[in-house]
């Protein structure tokens, strides 16, 4: 019974965890400079159609904002990182968040009900200063 209680593994020494530290480090670095790259390309591709006058809430945009997402996901998975916290760190995907979403389109309706009430009051107000007018033109002495 002392026999499985024992591991039949020698005990690691300090020099490898050492060495699996600075691996990880490594890896570390050259997988954060990757999503930078394709993080970099996907702002380059949004930037592209922002110049070309391309309207908020394209298509286009929605797809490179998925694109990226995605990236951030998988890169905050596989490192333990809080995504929010991970995109935080990088300003162009707020811009790229911001350009993915459509504009709040006019509520039309509002905007009638609105007219069909205003003009006439304004007509009404027109009418009335207009009046007061005529009225001060002949107690001044007009004819």
């Amino acid at each position: 019974m002392l026999q499985l209680m024992q591991s039949n593994n020698r005990p690691v020494s300090s020099e490898t965890g050492f060495f699996n530290r600075r691996w990880r480090a490594f890896v570390f670095y050259l997988e954060k400079h990757s999503l930078e790259r394709k993080l970099e390309s996907v702002l380059r591709a949004a930037a592209g159609h922002e110049s070309n006058s391309m309207p908020a809430g394209a298509h286009e945009y929605q797809l490179l904002r998925t694109e990226a997402d995605s990236l951030c996901a998988t890169f905050a998975d596989r490192w333990n990182l809080d995504i929010e916290s991970l995109k935080a760190r990088i300003p162009g995907l707020s811009k790229l968040e911001a350009l993915s979403t459509p504009k709040a389109a006019l509520n039309y309706a509002k905007l009638a009900c609105g007219a069909m009430v205003s003009i006439p009051v304004v007509s009404f107000l027109l009418g009335t200063v207009a009046g007061l007018i005529r009225l001060g033109f002949h107690l001044v002495g007009g004819h």
